[in-house]
């Protein structure tokens, strides 16, 4: 198995894929924002030998689950792999704090449209994997690693960085 580096990356196409290339990213990760269609930046990627991997998160939603889905694959057929359902177990300005079985109805929507893609579930950041527990993990390849710290006043105790 081997590593590779991976880069968020503006989600208005800003920073220059040839830049972040000779960074050594492999791949480069952004938000999918409506009515701002970014294909020709993964073409840029692409062709500087990164992969892409579009987050779908709060901000990316135009409409129901199954709209979303089909609005999206029209735009970024040329992606290597989604991230669906970014940060769903919290509240912040990327983040939403959906049931998991609203989880279950959003990754089953891209799965039904995105069938041959890989699919990567969103990264959670509450420090609570029992979210996990009522989460269809069969809709997805793989999960996401959010490692953000969360200290306690008993850390390192139940959960801490």
């Amino acid at each position: 198995m081997s590593a590779e580096l991976g880069v968020n990356t503006a989600s208005d196409g800003r920073f220059a894929p040839a830049d972040l290339a000779a960074c050594g990213a492999k791949w480069a990760r952004f938000v999918a924002l409506p009515n701002f269609d970014l294909g020709w930046y993964v073409d840029q990627c692409r062709a500087n030998g990164m992969k892409v991997l579009l987050v779908i998160a709060r901000e990316s939603l135009v409409g129901t689950y199954a709209a979303t889905a089909a609005y999206y694959r029209t735009m970024y057929s040329r992606v290597n792999a989604l991230q669906v359902g970014n940060e769903s177990d919290h509240v912040s300005g990327s983040s939403w704090d959906i049931t998991p079985a609203k989880l279950n109805e959003l990754l089953r929507a891209f799965r039904t449209l995105w069938p041959e893609y890989t699919l990567v579930g969103p990264g959670l950041v509450s420090g609570q994997p029992s979210y996990l527990d009522g989460v269809d993990l069969g809709l997805v390849d793989a999960m996401a690693v959010h490692p953000y710290g969360q200290a306690t006043p008993d850390f390192p105790s139940p959960w801490g960085f």
